[in-house]
């Protein structure tokens, strides 16, 4: 599963940052490639130490590159951001236990909602987008039973 973000997050590696394009393209093939929180630990070390110190715009892209991680773990092939509305959609076999995903949206008192197709949509609570990331992924999470 490659899973498509649409939030409309400005999140990219500036030429200003790192000059050369051959190398931004590396570092973007690393990126989509990372299967750990280590394996973009050891990018972001490896940025710094070549080209100092993280700009916002790579921050933002990082934290999209992490998200886009747990979309993969949990097969979520989009996540849409619409009139301050988060859908997940589901890749078919995702591993979701639709059982618990109607308990979610029963218990989180209409901020969690669930379409008859099994996609999920919440109430961003968040305005920037650190925020958003941050709240998709504690989403995802509470997807896991416990």
């Amino acid at each position: 599963v490659e899973p498509e973000i649409q939030f409309g997050v400005p999140s990219y590696i500036p030429g200003q940052y790192i000059p050369d394009e051959n190398q931004r393209l590396v570092f973007y093939r690393r990126l989509a490639g990372i299967r750990t929180s280590q394996d973009l630990d050891e990018i972001v070390a490896e940025m710094q130490d070549r080209y100092g110190p993280i700009p916002p715009l790579v921050d933002t892209l990082l934290k999209v590159m992490e998200l886009r991680r747990h979309l993969k773990d949990h097969m979520v092939i989009r996540a849409l951001l619409r009139n301050g509305w988060v859908t997940l959609q589901f890749h078919h076999e995702a591993p979701i236990e639709v059982d618990h995903l109607i308990q979610l949206a029963q218990r989180s008192k209409g901020r969690l909602k669930l379409s008859q197709d099994f996609q999920l949509s919440f109430e961003a609570a968040e305005q920037d987008w650190d925020g958003l990331i941050a709240e998709t992924k504690a989403v995802l999470q509470s997807l896991r039973p416990t």
